[in-house]
């Protein structure tokens, strides 16, 4: 009886109930526009449903037995499928490959089609700002600007971000530094993220002026790069994440290399070992790229022979990979290991 199915959460009672609050959450089910997919399995239906900003994705298995499924999303490039029950983000949607689906008997799958953050922050209209000269972005007047209208927005939807389940409630730069690069300095900042609850997290952020046309560019290829646009002196561009850019990625070597110290409101340390400085003077063209392979911090290939990681989220005391990797390559003498031969540190 109901009674009894009311009891049982796995019941029919309850899958009919979780079916018609589905269908009233999301109006794409009822209305807008319904398109069939080409899908070579002929066991598998495929369609999507669009109604205004909502985008869904229903795949059905009509076979007895467990069917594969490639579909051609490329239409959805940079889309993130989310299972509609249990809100599980599946990979991002790529254009140069179809999409693999595996479906168990008379199985079926819905799925929201989200854009990610960083197809999000691209389209949204970015903050602009505008000063006599690049030194003046951390005065304190355009220091308010940036606590509390750029950096709260920017960090909550960043993938290094820790604590993307708590609502930022403010952000403050208790501390910088200028490191000097080619053209302008970059200036490296800690912030303090604070929460409603709970302790204050700290990050460290370097900011760079990028010139209108290359700021474009990073837009295209990583927008999670550019914080805000920019104008100096009437001079147009971008304020980006100096990690980004090729530049500020040799410069870290180089003062590693030199154990450089710069001192501002807050005292940055680089030290490498001597081989660095070795290797940086003797090589006749060093290249640099990014390498991303976790959220927690932003990594940097260097000749494909050094490896940098730059972490965001920052502590008092040494970092425990640096501990592990010096610990592991130095007193152990651990042949399975990198190699630890730097880092940078706050004081």
């Amino acid at each position: 009886n109901v009674e009894t199915q009311r009891a049982n959460t796995s019941s029919l009672f309850w899958f009919m109930k979780r079916i018609i609050n589905m269908r009233k959450k999301y109006k794409a089910f009822s209305r807008g526009e319904m398109k069939f997919l080409p899908v070579d399995n002929p066991k598998i239906l495929a369609f999507t449903r669009e109604y205004e900003d909502e985008k869904l994705l229903i795949i059905v298995n009509l076979s007895k037995h467990s069917q594969p499924a490639e579909i051609d999303l490329s239409a959805f490039r940079g889309y993130i499928p989310t299972e509609a029950f249990s809100k599980n983000n599946f990979p991002v949607i790529r254009e140069d490959r179809p999409y693999f689906f595996t479906l168990g008997p008379y199985d079926y799958q819905w799925f929201a089609l989200k854009k990610s953050a960083q197809e999000t922050r691209a389209e949204k209209r970015l903050p602009h700002l505008q000063v006599a000269q690049w030194e003046d972005i951390v005065s304190k007047e355009n220091r308010e600007v940036l606590q509390n209208l750029i950096l709260p927005d920017y960090i909550q939807h960043s993938a290094w971000f820790v604590s993307k389940d708590k609502p930022i409630y403010s952000t403050t730069i208790p501390t910088l530094t200028a490191l000097p690069i080619d053209g302008r300095d970059a200036q490296l900042l800690l912030i303090e993220v604070a929460f409603e609850s709970g302790l204050p997290e700290y990050y460290q952020l370097p900011l760079v002026f990028v010139p209108e046309e290359d700021g474009r560019k990073l837009l295209e290829t990583d927008a999670a790069a550019v914080l805000a646009q920019l104008s100096i002196n009437g001079e147009a561009g971008y304020l980006c994440d100096a990690i980004y850019t090729t530049g500020f990625q040799q410069a870290l070597l180089s003062f590693m290399a030199a154990q450089k110290r710069f001192m501002a409101s807050g005292e940055v340390l680089f030290f490498a070992k001597p081989e660095v400085k070795e290797y940086s003077s003797n090589a006749l063209e060093l290249k640099s790229r990014l390498h991303k392979t976790s959220e927690l911090h932003t990594s940097v290939l260097y000749d494909n022979h050094y490896f940098l990681k730059f972490y965001r989220k920052v502590d008092r005391g040494i970092h425990p990979d640096v501990e592990i990797t010096r610990f592991l390559s130095e007193d152990l003498s651990f042949p399975h290991t990198t190699r630890y031969i730097g880092s940078i540190e706050w004081h």
